[in-house]
């Protein structure tokens, strides 16, 4: 099996894990690239409805789409908490 091979069959695999309604959050590289394929190809034929897909690149949403894959844009980020001031410590 050559490394493409191998790319193909790890995506085939992180699919069977794919669920209607789930949130998957789509990846970067070589890899992630061919699960957006596997699951762009017919998700109807897997039942997989209703999928809400945040990417993390623009690459990876432009090889979504043409598959109807339900892209999201991620949610934004809450910043952290200040942190709180400490009092002065007494030596």
């Amino acid at each position: 099996m050559d490394t493409q091979q191998m790319k193909i069959a790890a995506a085939r695999e992180a699919l069977s894990d794919v669920t209607s309604g789930m949130k998957l959050a789509l990846g970067t590289g070589s890899t992630a690239s061919e699960l957006v394929r596997l699951l762009g190809d017919d998700p109807t034929q897997r039942k997989l409805l209703d999928l809400r897909c945040p990417s993390t690149s623009e690459h990876t949403a432009d090889l979504a789409r043409p598959g109807a894959i339900g892209i999201r844009p991620p949610a934004p980020r809450t910043p952290p908490e200040p942190p709180t001031s400490r009092a002065p410590r007494a030596d």
